[in-house]
Protein backbone atom coordinates (compact mmCIF):
# COMPACT_ATOMS: atom_id res chain seq x y z
CA UNK A 1 0.00 0.00 0.00
CA UNK A 2 1.42 3.34 -1.06
CA UNK A 3 1.10 6.24 1.40
CA UNK A 4 0.23 9.67 -0.02
CA UNK A 5 1.47 12.97 1.40
CA UNK A 6 -1.75 13.78 3.28
CA UNK A 7 -1.84 10.30 4.78
CA UNK A 8 1.82 10.68 5.80
CA UNK A 9 1.03 13.86 7.75
CA UNK A 10 -2.02 12.17 9.24
CA UNK A 11 -0.01 9.12 10.31
CA UNK A 12 2.39 11.38 12.19
CA UNK A 13 -0.12 13.67 13.91
CA UNK A 14 -3.60 12.22 13.41
CA UNK A 15 -3.77 9.53 16.06
CA UNK A 16 -1.88 11.18 18.93
CA UNK A 17 -3.70 11.10 22.25
CA UNK A 18 -3.90 14.12 24.53
CA UNK A 19 -1.43 12.54 26.95
CA UNK A 20 1.09 12.05 24.15
CA UNK A 21 0.67 15.65 23.05
CA UNK A 22 1.14 16.80 26.66
CA UNK A 23 4.32 14.76 27.04
CA UNK A 24 5.67 16.15 23.76
CA UNK A 25 4.85 19.66 24.97
CA UNK A 26 6.66 18.99 28.25
CA UNK A 27 9.71 17.78 26.32
CA UNK A 28 9.64 20.87 24.10
CA UNK A 29 9.35 23.15 27.14
CA UNK A 30 12.39 21.49 28.74
CA UNK A 31 14.40 21.89 25.52
CA UNK A 32 13.43 25.57 25.26
CA UNK A 33 14.43 26.20 28.87
CA UNK A 34 17.79 24.50 28.29
CA UNK A 35 18.41 26.65 25.21
CA UNK A 36 17.37 29.75 27.11
CA UNK A 37 19.75 29.10 30.03
CA UNK A 38 22.69 28.40 27.70
CA UNK A 39 22.23 31.76 25.99
CA UNK A 40 24.38 34.63 27.33
CA UNK A 41 21.98 37.45 26.51
CA UNK A 42 19.39 37.90 29.22
CA UNK A 43 16.69 39.49 27.08
CA UNK A 44 16.59 36.82 24.38
CA UNK A 45 13.59 34.49 24.55
CA UNK A 46 13.05 31.89 21.82
CA UNK A 47 9.64 31.80 20.17
CA UNK A 48 8.48 28.35 19.18
CA UNK A 49 5.11 27.00 18.19
CA UNK A 50 3.62 24.73 20.83
CA UNK A 51 2.94 21.13 19.83
CA UNK A 52 -0.74 21.68 18.97
CA UNK A 53 0.25 24.65 16.81
CA UNK A 54 2.88 22.51 15.08
CA UNK A 55 0.22 19.95 14.24
CA UNK A 56 -2.01 22.69 12.86
CA UNK A 57 0.91 24.21 10.95
CA UNK A 58 1.86 20.92 9.24
CA UNK A 59 -1.71 20.16 8.25
CA UNK A 60 -2.41 23.63 6.86
CA UNK A 61 0.87 23.63 4.90
CA UNK A 62 -0.18 20.32 3.34
CA UNK A 63 -3.54 21.82 2.33
CA UNK A 64 -1.68 24.78 0.82
CA UNK A 65 0.38 22.34 -1.25
CA UNK A 66 -2.81 20.58 -2.38
CA UNK A 67 -4.48 23.89 -3.24
CA UNK A 68 -1.50 25.13 -5.26
CA UNK A 69 -0.77 21.73 -6.83
CA UNK A 70 2.64 21.34 -5.20
CA UNK A 71 1.96 17.71 -4.27
CA UNK A 72 1.14 14.50 -6.20
CA UNK A 73 -1.72 14.79 -8.67
CA UNK A 74 -3.82 12.15 -6.89
CA UNK A 75 -4.52 14.64 -4.12
CA UNK A 76 -5.72 17.43 -6.45
CA UNK A 77 -8.84 15.50 -7.35
CA UNK A 78 -9.56 14.35 -3.80
CA UNK A 79 -10.44 17.75 -2.30
CA UNK A 80 -12.75 20.34 -3.83
CA UNK A 81 -13.43 23.99 -3.14
CA UNK A 82 -16.92 25.39 -2.70
CA UNK A 83 -16.64 27.04 -6.12
CA UNK A 84 -16.62 23.54 -7.63
CA UNK A 85 -20.11 22.88 -6.24
CA UNK A 86 -21.64 26.30 -6.77
CA UNK A 87 -21.60 28.57 -9.79
CA UNK A 88 -22.02 31.66 -7.60
CA UNK A 89 -19.05 33.61 -6.31
CA UNK A 90 -19.73 33.76 -2.58
CA UNK A 91 -17.57 34.54 0.42
CA UNK A 92 -17.04 30.78 0.87
CA UNK A 93 -15.82 30.10 -2.67
CA UNK A 94 -12.16 29.85 -1.53
CA UNK A 95 -13.00 27.36 1.23
CA UNK A 96 -12.70 23.61 0.84
CA UNK A 97 -15.69 21.30 1.09
CA UNK A 98 -15.43 19.48 4.42
CA UNK A 99 -16.74 15.91 4.56
CA UNK A 100 -19.37 15.17 7.21
CA UNK A 101 -18.48 12.61 9.85
CA UNK A 102 -20.43 11.49 12.92
CA UNK A 103 -17.57 9.85 14.80
CA UNK A 104 -15.08 11.92 16.80
CA UNK A 105 -12.26 9.58 15.73
CA UNK A 106 -12.96 10.37 12.06
CA UNK A 107 -12.89 14.09 12.82
CA UNK A 108 -9.24 13.74 13.90
CA UNK A 109 -8.29 12.64 10.39
CA UNK A 110 -6.68 14.82 7.76
CA UNK A 111 -9.66 15.16 5.46
CA UNK A 112 -11.75 16.77 8.21
CA UNK A 113 -9.46 18.58 10.65
CA UNK A 114 -6.97 19.98 8.13
CA UNK A 115 -9.66 21.33 5.81
CA UNK A 116 -11.58 22.80 8.73
CA UNK A 117 -8.44 24.55 9.96
CA UNK A 118 -7.64 25.75 6.42
CA UNK A 119 -11.06 27.39 6.18
CA UNK A 120 -10.35 29.25 9.44
CA UNK A 121 -7.05 30.74 8.21
CA UNK A 122 -7.53 34.34 6.97
CA UNK A 123 -7.95 34.70 3.21
CA UNK A 124 -5.00 37.08 2.80
CA UNK A 125 -2.68 34.38 4.17
CA UNK A 126 -4.23 31.58 2.09
CA UNK A 127 -3.71 33.51 -1.14
CA UNK A 128 0.01 34.16 -0.73
CA UNK A 129 1.90 33.22 -3.91
CA UNK A 130 4.87 31.26 -2.52
CA UNK A 131 5.16 28.51 0.06
CA UNK A 132 7.93 30.35 1.91
CA UNK A 133 5.81 33.49 2.40
CA UNK A 134 2.82 31.36 3.35
CA UNK A 135 4.77 29.52 6.06
CA UNK A 136 6.11 32.77 7.56
CA UNK A 137 2.67 34.42 7.68
CA UNK A 138 1.03 31.28 9.00
CA UNK A 139 3.54 31.08 11.87
CA UNK A 140 2.87 34.73 12.72
CA UNK A 141 -0.87 34.05 12.63
CA UNK A 142 -0.59 30.98 14.87
CA UNK A 143 1.65 32.76 17.38
CA UNK A 144 -0.70 35.72 17.71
Amino acid sequence: MKVTCSQHVDIIWGSLSNTTIESLQHLQDRAVSMIHTCRIEGSWRPKFLVVEQLITFDRVVMVYKIFNKLCPQKLWNKYYQWSYYSRYNTRFCKNFQIPKYNLEYAKKGFSYSALKTWNEVPLNIRELPTLCHFKKQLKKHLMS
